[in-house]
């Protein structure tokens, strides 16, 4: 193990500011992004003119988040600010105290690391809806200190470190947390998943070398929360390889392997392991080869337990929890034009974790990649995923398969007929070194598939993307959704007895969906158990929908009812029908179709059948309806619902063969 021998002193502690003559830090090329709460609107990278690096020069960052105001988070402020660090980032979870304390919490931080210390706040979920306190009042009390921060402080923001000639570039975002305006989201195509993007580029397009990135909630995590920033996130930072991720949430410390998209990774899908992901998982790394994830949610909250038996867990290199070598602590890094130094250090100086990157001399080829979406026989392809370590992407060269060819980072394409086409990007950089990637396309008729997913994929606490349509919004607590053996799986307990899982980028007005439904077993409990499992054709942005309902008896009886939704009350449409073929055994499967027609009114029809028999002419229910809210166009979903006095759980419901495409 290395154990930061390139860049660490090896005497004392250092107390005291440090800084290269009268001009102040100068540049050592480096870029980190820290994700912090907020609501702050993306604004345009701000270019930085680079200067050459001054050999022994070096930034230093301390960081931890998940504090109170405990004996060891004393312990812990005292460690940060002792060794002078140019900036502490605070990852979020700041007081745990009553709202409207929060000039005492920052008095308890200012008597432990001194008043106008560089104690850079992020904001956490118990500070951004005021559970304990307000992000907005923290921030008032211990305000920026770094010159040149753009965007809004505690939210989102960038700040270069030092301002002129800079070694770091620090960005501060807030995925996943919930803000008066509504939960922040930086999925692809989104304004805030732009901004990050575009920050890195600026960044690496300047010459800073170093990507470190932080948020509060981690999305590779072996503790007790699965990824609540969303996957979209996740491979933007490890297709950019920012060099280090910092996070709180979890009350433990983990560090990951240093990850890389590329060859037999084209994602990397939470809930899961895939060795491939792996770029090298040493201790001593090469900058710009990935990404290294790690929590530092040892701040002085009462730690938690790692899960040893997380489907992760093999991704991780180190942790420290209250069942694993149990300490408070904080992450130290030390950036220098070649080189940086990760350690996490105990209260008492002592070293319970660190690695080392070290930067290569030579020009490291950029690396291709790119998004493909759209339905149809048309598709944006968007090279926002393509990046250069160590500079900046100067062509972007398409061949889209068809004898047809473009330039640029992001072009749209229509294909004349359908088919699978293979589109490849070549990037090249400023100094012609090149990268290329291939990705098979295939095109329809125009408009003919709104949505479909076979399911033919491996996740868990999630269900990926569906095969045309985008990624699946499901719940993502620990067992309740997966795909496997071809099944899109969601299970009922007895104290979640209920899923909803939407499919929301495949929308219309009109809409004729079908998929397979089967219960892995029927529920127990007597003529009181009851399993109803929901095909919805339409489901407004504002969650009001028209649904198909299957429901399943604890004895097989099964009837088919429509219904609509609106502002959380159910009512139904029309009548009931015993379908013919049941009662239904445990695992035997139905198929079911649903239309939703027109607008003021809307027609909604249904019909549900054993698998193997042939489909039935007429409609088994049939319904018009024409409540304002629903004559608009909406988005799939699926949901399932147990009564209470059903037993035998957990209550297993699958899908499989889903289709939604224009009504006739």
């Amino acid at each position: 193990m290395v154990i930061r021998s390139r860049l660490r002193r090896t005497g004392p502690r250092r107390a005291g500011p440090r800084r290269a003559g009268p001009a102040g830090l100068v540049a050592l090329t480096a870029l980190v992004v820290l994700v912090v709460a907020g609501t702050a609107t993306p604004s345009t990278p701000t270019p930085v003119a680079a200067a050459d690096p001054v050999p022994g020069t070096t930034v230093r960052l301390s960081a931890a988040g998940d504090f109170s105001s405990s004996p060891g988070a004393d312990r812990v402020l005292r460690a940060m600010a002792a060794s002078s660090p140019d900036a502490m980032l605070a990852l979020g979870d700041l007081s745990y105290g009553p709202t409207g304390q929060e000039q005492a919490w920052c008095d308890f931080v200012t008597e432990r690391v001194g008043a106008g210390a560089p104690f850079e706040l992020l904001s956490g979920n118990h500070e951004s809806d005021g559970q304990n306190g307000h992000v907005n009042d923290f921030s008032a009390c211990l305000p920026n200190q770094l010159p040149g921060l753009r965007g809004t402080y505690g939210r989102q923001y960038a700040v270069d470190l030092p301002q002129q000639q800079p070694l770091v570039r620090y960005l501060a975002i807030s995925p996943g947390l919930t803000f008066p305006d509504g939960t922040w989201s930086y999925a692809a195509g989104t304004p805030r998943y732009r901004w990050v993007a575009d920050e890195i580029d600026a960044a690496r397009a300047a010459g800073i070398r170093w990507v470190v990135v932080g948020m509060h909630k981690p999305c590779l995590s072996v503790g007790q929360y699965p990824c609540e920033v969303g996957d979209d996130l996740l491979q933007l930072l490890l297709a950019k390889r920012v060099d280090v991720v910092l996070s709180g949430h979890e009350h433990l410390y983990s560090r990951m392997a240093q990850l890389a998209l590329g060859p037999g990774c084209d994602a990397l899908l939470p809930g899961g392991y895939d060795a491939d992901c792996v770029a090298d998982a040493d201790d001593d790394l090469q900058a710009g080869a990935g990404t290294v994830l790690t929590v530092v949610g040892t701040g002085g909250a009462v730690l938690r337990d790692v899960d040893l038996g997380d489907p992760e867990y093999p991704y991780v290199r180190r942790a420290i929890a209250q069942n694993v070598d149990p300490t408070f602590g904080h992450a130290e890094l030390d950036l220098t034009a070649t080189g940086l130094s990760f350690a996490l250090e105990r209260p008492d100086g002592s070293v319970a974790d660190a690695f080392t990157l070290t930067s290569p001399i030579a020009n490291r080829a950029p690396v291709a990649a790119f998004s493909a979406s759209g339905t149809g026989s048309a598709r944006r392809l968007d090279a926002v995923l393509a990046t250069d370590t160590d500079g900046a992407l100067a062509v972007w060269d398409w061949d889209l398969g068809d004898g047809s060819t473009a330039t640029g980072p992001v072009v749209d394409h229509t294909w004349a007929a359908p088919g699978t086409y293979a589109v490849r990007l070549t990037v090249t950089d400023a100094e012609g070194a090149t990268g290329s990637a291939v990705q098979q396309v295939t095109v329809d008729d125009a408009g003919q598939v709104l949505a479909a997913d076979d399911f033919e994929r491996t996740t868990t606490r999630s269900w990926g993307a569906a095969d045309v349509g985008g990624p699946w919004t499901v719940s993502t607590a620990v067992g309740t959704s997966s795909v496997a053996g071809g099944l899109g799986r969601t299970q009922l307990t007895s104290t979640a007895r209920s899923t909803l899982s939407r499919l929301p980028g495949a929308s219309a007005t009109g809409t004729d969906l079908t998929t397979e439904v089967s219960l892995a077993a029927l529920p127990g409990g007597g003529s009181s158990g009851r399993v109803d499992v929901g095909v919805v054709p339409r489901r407004t942005t504002t969650g009001d929908e028209y649904r198909a309902v299957v429901r399943v008896g604890g004895n097989g009886a099964t009837r088919l009812f429509l219904g609509r939704l609106v502002a959380g009350s159910s009512t139904r449409i029309g009548t009931e029908a015993v379908l013919p073929g049941t009662p239904l055994a445990a695992s035997a499967v139905l198929e079911v179709r649903v239309q939703a027609v027109g607008a003021g009114p809307t027609t909604v029809r249904a019909k549900a059948w054993p698998r193997g028999t042939a489909e039935p002419t007429a409609w088994q229910v049939s319904g018009t309806d024409a409540t304002p809210a629903l004559q608009q166009p909406g988005s799939l979903a699926l949901r399932a619902l147990a009564t209470p006095t059903s037993t035998g759980w957990p209550l297993e419901v699958r899908f499989d063969a889903l289709r939604m495409v224009p009504a006739p």
